[in-house]
């Protein structure tokens, strides 16, 4: 009588070292996973401070550039005042920290905001929406997360983002 082909002797089942062999090799692909994920958790919630960031600055600037009065009586200017851990809206010349009408938006705590501009203050004057005090080379707002990870935004006068490196 014939043995039959796939006949693999009398031991059924699994060793130790195959066991072991293939738990490695699974742990193996779900540490990649893992790694994969966690790299997309941090792009995103980079973009979506940016998104965030980028929309709050150009309702202040349009704010500034209509008139928006904001039931005070007179057209002012916005600005947007940058903290390492938040970012505030605020109408004046100025950043009052007690005013009540200031907006406060905190950011991920994974992340930090960091500005070139004199005193992280982001001006846009009433009327015609440019920036304030406009100086090159102190124009640039940076999101860093703790990996490493950042964006910088890069604005010209007129309070448009020209550039966004990362």
């Amino acid at each position: 009588m014939k043995r039959p082909l796939l006949f693999l002797g009398a031991s059924k089942g699994l060793t130790l070292i195959e066991m072991l062999l293939v738990i490695g090799i699974v742990l193996t692909l779900l540490a990649i996973a893992f790694l994969s994920i966690s790299n997309i958790r941090v792009i995103s919630s980079n973009t979506s401070t940016q998104t965030v960031l980028i929309s709050d600055l150009k309702n202040q600037q349009i704010k500034a550039m209509t008139g928006d009065t904001e039931g005070r009586g007179t057209a002012d200017n916005y600005g947007v005042k940058i903290l390492s851990d938040r970012y505030v809206l605020f109408h004046g010349l100025s950043y009052n920290p007690s005013d009540s009408g200031n907006f406060v938006i905190p950011i991920d705590g994974r992340q930090t905001l960091t500005s070139t501009f004199q005193n992280g203050l982001i001006i846009f004057a009433s009327n015609s929406g440019e920036l304030i005090n406009f100086t090159i080379g102190q124009n640039t707002v940076t999101i860093m997360d703790d990996d490493g990870e950042s964006k910088v935004l890069h604005f010209n006068k007129y309070g448009t983002i020209t550039q966004v490196d990362n």
